[in-house]
């Protein structure tokens, strides 16, 4: 059972659509597309919770659907389980203690059942207890606190390419991830665990801090202009350089420190023939590799 995710599948084709800084446009919604597949878990739980109780159309791959549902229905367990946990502990304690202080071996055999019987709902065996009778006396159904049901989810899935790195002159061949597309979903439920379970830094402007680094050039493919974007986890010193495929250097996009955010710099491609480029960015703790497309 999905708790977050897509509500009605969405046919149309990622790749048909116009891309734009935040992921893409629908031209038959008339919607910006959401494109997730590039976030951390905090990063998208932090996105929802931002537009809470909007439409909201978004992309993102199986795996990050799995993981963010996991995660989701581990922290609904724990919320649904401790009331009743809470019932059994003290069912337990009381017919224990009630135990030893009993002299009839008819009493001592009610409660022994009815221990018992506590015992399996605690430990996962059963979930209710059922009517016993013990020598022709018979003990009563204790039911569980009430149980919360919360409405289903449909989630639609079809494959799509994502773009990789790609060292020069070292083609890497990677498999295709399979993304969702489609509106959304949000109830009470998952609005409290957005809320419980997202901790993110926010600058000056209420924007999160990125956890971790990422580049990635939009619009891609590109006619005339694309725009590099950096989110930057620290502030640091970075190389940015285009090339072509071969390996052949082109020319400086961007030399010197970056702070920690989300940093663009636009790149001209009009002197360019059509074809695949690089764009390597490069510090002293990672090198980072952005193919781009001109058409």
């Amino acid at each position: 059972m999905k708790k977050i995710g897509i509500e009605k599948p969405c046919s149309e084709n990622w790749n048909n659509m116009n891309p734009t800084e935040k992921g893409a446009f629908c031209q038959k919604c008339a919607k910006q597309v959401y494109d997730f597949s590039n976030q951390s878990l905090q990063e998208i739980k932090l996105t929802l919770l931002e537009f809470r109780g909007q439409s909201l159309c978004v992309r993102m791959t199986v795996t990050q659907d799995e993981e963010l549902n996991a995660e989701f229905k581990l922290w609904l367990a724990k919320k649904r389980r401790n009331p009743q946990q809470l019932f059994i502990a003290a069912l337990l304690i009381v017919f224990g203690l009630t135990l030893f202080s009993c002299q009839d071996k008819r009493d001592q055999q009610t409660i022994q059942s009815v221990q018992e019987i506590a015992y399996n709902i605690a430990s996962g065996q059963a979930d209710k207890l059922e009517p016993v009778t013990v020598q022709e006396e018979f003990i009563a159904p204790l039911a569980p606190p009430e149980l919360i049901e919360y409405e289903n989810y449909i989630m639609g899935a079809y494959p799509a390419p994502v773009v990789y790195d790609m060292p020069p002159q070292v083609p890497e061949i990677v498999e295709p991830e399979v993304h969702l597309l489609g509106d959304a979903s949000e109830n009470t439920s998952v609005m409290r665990f957005l809320q419980e379970t997202t901790d993110v830094e926010l600058d000056e402007n209420g924007v999160p801090f990125p956890t971790e680094f990422k580049a990635l050039a939009f619009p891609n493919p590109a006619v005339e202009n694309t725009t590099l974007e950096i989110q930057a986890p620290e502030k640091e010193r970075m190389q940015v350089n285009l090339y072509d495929t071969s390996g052949k250097f082109i020319r400086e996009i961007h030399s010197g420190k970056v702070a920690r955010g989300t940093f663009r710099q636009p790149i001209d491609l009009n002197d360019l023939s059509s074809g695949l480029y690089l764009i390597i960015i490069q510090s002293k703790e990672f090198k980072e590799t952005v193919r781009v497309i001109k058409n």
